[in-house]
């Protein structure tokens, strides 16, 4: 027969097979066992992580909240300096549009101010210049313009004189002229006489 009970009691002929039903539960039982403490093991390994997890969650959830907070907080923060930098960039512009201004109208002076000067000068050489012309013509100046001519530097003298020479030299000519005049009259006045007697 084939000993297909642990007892053998299916057999028809007992005591063909040895029961063996005590060894084999003993058997079942001890690996049995081994499995439900094994399992054991892992529930309780399990409830372990499951603790520890529900405890870092813990830590977790306020970290994150504290993270929130702060990321909130540094929102709020970089707006208001924005605010802040957009304000002082209108102030900045301002100040340079004034400042700009400010410079244009300096420069404007300035330039106002050296063309006035030059043509101050300009003015002043052109009369200067004009009153040269009036001294220094070959014919005698105005009284009153003369008057008005700059005395004499030390190259001036020289000329003066040379024109004093020069005068003179006129003076003789003139006398000259007039003593023949005289005398050319006072034979036309002698020629008459005798023409009368």
């Amino acid at each position: 027969g084939i000993c297909d009970c642990c007892d053998g009691s299916d057999e028809s002929v007992a005591g063909t097979c040895q029961d063996a039903c005590e060894a084999q539960g003993a058997a079942f039982r001890a690996a049995a066992a081994e499995r439900a403490a094994a399992v054991e093991r892992g529930l309780a390994a399990r409830r372990e992580y499951v603790a520890k997890y529900a405890s870092a969650k813990g830590g977790w959830a306020s970290e994150v909240a504290e993270k929130k907070t702060a990321l909130e907080e540094a929102k709020a923060s970089e707006a208001a300096l924005k605010e802040q930098k957009e304000a002082a960039e209108v102030v900045e512009r301002a100040m340079q549009d004034e400042e700009r201004k400010r410079k244009e109208v300096e420069e404007a002076a300035r330039a106002a101010a050296e063309a006035e000067r030059k043509a101050a000068e300009e003015a002043a050489l052109n009369a200067t210049r004009a009153l040269l012309e009036r001294c220094t013509a070959e014919v005698s100046p105005d009284p009153e313009a003369l008057a008005a001519c700059p005395p004499p530097t030390e190259a001036e003298p020289a000329a003066e004189e040379e024109n004093s020479l020069f005068g003179d030299d006129d003076d003789e000519d003139s006398g000259d002229a007039a003593a023949a005049e005289a005398e050319g009259g006072g034979e036309a006045a002698g020629e008459a006489a005798g023409e009368a007697v």
